[in-house]
């Protein structure tokens, strides 16, 4: 008792009141209720003893683990001295030597121990993500406490399979859930959600810039037509497309080289600095949409009797301009075309146009016309005629999108990242003799042998 510390002589001070206090007056107390206190008092004993010696042990680990080494070092514990380590007192002991370890198995515990586990990482550590698996009843809590919960479907029933976010056949499917379509999923909604921003900002601050030059009169640029449809239709599929099909290598390539699942762990497709980017552009590809288009088509002749645009033409044209450069930004984006991609990308522009045929054609106050006042009834086919309407919105969109098309030239070219050299391998084995041996790629089928020539 002596080597357990402070618990251990607060323990035995209590065993001691215990036994004073049942010899004082041992004619009130039965004999069994005199064996319960004193087992009582022996079990807290011995669970203050238990967490002396794990503190003790856990301080010496920690001590031996400080000191790197090649391979590494794992940690086993059993459920008592589990139970021990997640106390208050060493908890965090635990999680630091824990985390030094690169293995750390638990056995013989209990379905609270493994989401308590789970909790102490959780909560100590911000910033990273726990994924818990299992396959029966006792691992529901542990897949319910962690951010991600995979089920596997197998013979101790489907409690798990129902409490978890994904659901496996077999344990082996795991290593393709995560590397596979774990990677892919991060790297097409690290962009999406950064795209969204960008598209958005882009439409609204074009008004901004609008604003100043109107004094704040509440002015509109755009038609009430426009704005309606502008993310319902003329921008929402082709990021849906993206965020669905997107992929920058093939499985093979991706599970041969599990390196790559590091872009993800490193955060590189969602950050601060990458959504910085995404907002900046924004706003420089506003201030070029707008003073852009203003000044070619106010200072141009548009029609057939000399005037320059007016106010519904340019913001017609400056949408327009907005509608070609964000789609072609997503295209920027995509790394995996297929006819989906072509069909979405390039429909989504070819709705625009066939939605101003239409909705120009309509009379003031016609069916389902949101035009009421004689704005852009016909206007469309007015500016249609000119070249000027064509010119200006090639301009605009060139001007926005080729240094977007310099920079990922120049970034992916010289300073590529690891996603980026392996495209290269894929795209050139042969100037990379080392690598090509470790790309998984299905073999071509062999052709088939010619016969010897038959000798004379």
């Amino acid at each position: 008792a002596g080597g357990a510390g402070g618990q251990g002589k607060a323990v035995l001070e209590q065993v001691g009141a215990t036994a004073r206090k049942l010899k004082g007056n041992g004619g009130d107390y039965t004999e069994g209720q005199v064996n319960a206190e004193l087992g009582t008092s022996l079990s807290k004993l011995k669970e203050a003893m238990l967490r002396e010696r794990v503190r003790k042990e856990l301080a010496r680990i920690d001590g031996v683990t400080s000191q790197p080494r090649k391979g590494g070092y794992a940690l086993v514990i059993d459920g008592p001295s589990l139970r021990a380590a997640l106390s208050e007192e060493t908890k965090m002991l635990f999680l630091t030597v824990s985390v030094r370890c690169k293995a750390v198995m638990c056995c013989r515990v209990t379905p609270s121990q493994k989401a308590l586990v789970t909790l102490l990482v959780k909560d100590n550590m911000p910033g990273q993500i726990t994924l818990a698996i299992g396959d029966g009843a006792n691992d529901v809590s542990m897949i319910q406490a962690a951010h991600i919960g995979v089920g596997i479907r197998g013979k101790e029933g489907q409690q798990a399979v129902l409490a978890a976010d994904y659901a496996l056949p077999r344990f082996s499917f795991l290593e393709r859930l995560l590397l596979i379509h774990g990677r892919w999923s991060y790297n097409r909604i690290g962009t999406m959600v950064c795209y969204f921003f960008y598209k958005n900002i882009t439409f609204a601050m074009v008004l901004f810039w609008f604003a100043l030059d109107n004094a704040f009169s509440a002015q509109a640029l755009y038609d009430d037509g426009y704005q309606s449809l502008y993310n319902v239709v003329f921008t929402s599929l082709p990021v849906m497309v993206f965020a669905v099909f997107d992929r920058d290598l093939e499985p093979e390539v991706v599970q041969a080289h599990p390196e790559l699942y590091s872009s993800g762990q490193w955060n590189v497709r969602f950050n601060k600095r990458r959504f910085g980017t995404f907002i900046l552009g924004s706003i420089v590809h506003s201030l070029l949409l707008y003073y852009v288009t203003v000044h070619a088509t106010d200072l141009n002749v548009s029609d057939q009797d000399g005037a320059p645009q007016g106010l519904w033409g340019s913001g017609t044209v400056v949408l327009t301009s907005v509608i070609i450069t964000v789609n072609a930004v997503v295209g920027l984006h995509t790394r995996s075309w297929s006819w989906v991609h072509w069909l979405f990308y390039l429909g989504s522009v070819g709705v625009w146009f066939l939605f101003l045929l239409a909705y120009h054609s309509v009379t003031p106050g016609g069916f389902l016309a949101f035009d009421t006042s004689d704005n852009i009834y016909y206007l469309f086919f007015e500016m249609a005629s000119s070249a000027l309407y064509w010119l200006t919105v090639l301009l605009v969109c060139v001007v926005c999108v080729a240094p977007i098309l310099a920079y990922k030239y120049v970034l992916e070219e010289y300073y590529p990242g690891i996603d980026d050299y392996y495209r290269r391998v894929v795209a050139r084995p042969q100037d990379f003799p080392g690598e090509t041996v470790r790309v998984v790629l299905k073999p071509a089928a062999d052709k088939p042998k010619r016969p010897p020539p038959e000798q004379p």
